[in-house]
Parts: C-alpha cells; structure tokens; sequence
C-alpha cells in the first residue's frame, strides 16, 4: 500500500529478500559482496552502460533499481586465493 501511494520504493536483494526504501529517493541499483555480505548503493549512472548494452542488443528495459550486482569488493579480492 505504501509503495502504490508513493512513500517506499522496494527491490530486490542479492538472495531475493524485499529491500524497502523511503521515497523520495534517487534512483540507484546494489552491489552485494559474496565474501563479506557488505552492500552498497550506486546510482543508476554506473550501471548505465550495462543497461544502454543490454537494451541495444535484446531490446531489454532494465528496471534499474530492482538491480542487484554480486560479485567481490575489492578487500574480499585481495584475500589470499582470491582471483
């Protein structure tokens, strides 16, 4: 009900789970972090390539802030046995 009426935003989290966020708000999509479970919000700009791209190439509308990156921060990457 809050999200029809405008006051929360909601999307999507690395494991499915709901996130909420309290509008009004700028746009922005996750990155999640395997090795520590740390997440961080980036705006809808650093994603903006891999959107433009998957738009040319399949026509596909990216509904940016129900995006969820998972991955490896960089002090998980310096880890001992890390790529």
């Amino acid at each position: 009900m809050l999200e029809q009426l405008g006051f929360v935003s909601h999307s999507h989290g690395a494991a499915g789970r709901e996130e909420y966020h309290v509008l009004p708000e700028t746009e922005h999509a996750h990155l999640y972090c395997d090795g520590c479970g740390r997440t961080w919000d980036i705006p809808a700009s650093d994603a903006g390539s891999l959107v433009e791209g998957l738009d040319r190439t399949h026509g596909f509308l990216v509904d940016v802030p129900h995006v969820t990156l998972s991955g490896l921060c960089a002090n998980c990457r310096r880890a001992p046995g890390q790529p």
